[in-house]
């Protein structure tokens, strides 16, 4: 399941463009300047970055640079007001294409589309974590449970992706919000602990009772994924 890190300081732009993105299958980060974006690149990896040119600080041209100086080759998507300007400009900063404001929701999304098509495939090693019964194909975002294919929701596939690249390390309520939910600022506790419950009926076996669970809870330090005893993430 694609993820994008969508950064402008234009608060409309971001809520409607993340709510059409999520709507499309996406999971959106958002960031109003250059110290939230460097916060979210810092803990995620992304699918395509959307960067307005024009960022209160230092502008988007400076990130993409650096993020270039620094071998990262997620595609860039430039933001850009006022003439426009070449493709040729666009790729001294280090970005692969470039949309002029105002633009579409359905224009956002097809340049997205093509980002992602472009991309390399075979330089990214397909993910695949198994454990038991359970096999998550991170690229493709599927879970396999005793061969059949689960359902799981963006935020609940993210939850476990996350869990089962961390086995037994636990993380708080708030770490998970930053982490997981970093695009919902109204998001509350009471939302982790109902994505945790929906995520535990669908990896556990079962019957099993919430002491036996895949995902452990302790109120002192939060959540972790336990793998069985005879059982290994891999």
């Amino acid at each position: 399941m694609p993820k994008i890190l969508l950064v402008d300081s234009d608060s409309d732009l971001l809520l409607l463009a993340s709510a059409h993105l999520f709507q499309e299958g996406y999971l959106v980060d958002t960031a109003t300047n250059e110290p939230g974006a460097q916060d979210l690149l810092a803990y995620n990896r992304y699918d395509v970055i959307i960067l307005a040119l024009d960022l209160p600080g230092t502008k988007g041209s400076e990130i993409c640079f650096r993020l270039r100086l620094g071998r990262d080759t997620t595609p860039v998507i430039m933001l850009m007001e006022g003439e426009p300007v070449s493709h040729e400009s666009g790729q001294q900063w280090g970005a692969d294409d470039i949309l002029h404001k105002p633009f579409t929701s359905r224009e956002l999304g097809r340049r997205i589309q093509r980002q992602l098509q472009k991309a390399d495939k075979s330089a990214r090693p397909a993910e695949t974590l198994r454990c038991g019964n359970l096999e998550l194909n991170c690229p493709n975002g599927i879970l396999i449970k005793d061969g059949m294919e689960i359902h799981l929701t963006p935020i609940e596939f993210t939850l476990l992706e996350l869990f089962m690249k961390h086995p037994l390390q636990y993380f708080s309520t708030d770490s998970l919000l930053t982490r997981v939910w970093s695009s919902q600022r109204h998001a509350s506790d009471e939302a982790v602990r109902s994505s945790i419950k929906r995520l535990r009926r669908k990896i556990d076996d079962a019957e099993v009772e919430e002491a036996q669970s895949l995902i452990q809870s302790n109120r002192r330090v939060g959540y972790r994924f336990r793998p069985p005893a005879d059982q290994s993430t891999t």
